[in-house]
């Protein structure tokens, strides 16, 4: 696993300090498997983007997610 891959879920953890931990589990567990769908996304849409920008892109994509979900979850 990247650092920057390891960074941005320890980010997640972080953010969700205090959670159940069930649900931070499933968090970190939802953000991987985003995260590696979108890179095999990636590969088949764009073939020569380089592995470092694939992740940063994947990365991105994944917060956006993560945020909508934590926004809904501070709405309920």
């Amino acid at each position: 696993m990247s650092q920057s891959l390891d960074a941005y879920l320890a980010a997640l953890k972080a953010a969700l300090a205090g959670s159940d931990r069930a649900l931070v589990q499933d968090a970190l567990y939802d953000a991987r498997r985003h995260v590696d769908h979108e890179l095999a996304r990636l590969a088949w849409e764009e073939p020569l983007l380089g592995p470092e920008e694939a992740l940063a892109r994947a990365l991105a994509t994944g917060a956006e997610v993560q945020m909508q979900g934590v926004e809904e979850l501070a709405g309920e």
